[in-house]
């Protein structure tokens, strides 16, 4: 059975939130090259790598966690240049 046929890769979260639109980020990037397999309550589910750096960018920019340094983020965005400035 193919990887993409189990459930838990059918039922991919992304990021969504309001604060999208205030941070650039690439959204539908290539494949991720790490993929997370979570269940809640009542199902599988998975988010890659990319969603969760999306998701650190928004809460850097509202203040909810600290300030990463610039040479960090410039290590992931030529790691997978997908975050875009």
């Amino acid at each position: 059975m193919s990887d993409e046929a189990d459930p838990v890769f059918q039922n991919r979260a992304h990021h969504a939130g309001a604060g999208a639109q205030a941070v650039p980020v690439c959204v539908d990037c290539c494949d991720d090259t790490l993929v997370f397999g979570l269940q809640d309550r009542y199902h599988p589910f998975s988010i890659g790598l990319m969603t969760i750096l999306e998701c650190l960018r928004v809460a850097e920019a509202e203040g909810q966690v600290p300030k990463l340094p610039d040479a960090w983020w410039n290590s992931v965005r030529n790691r997978y240049r997908a975050l875009e400035d």
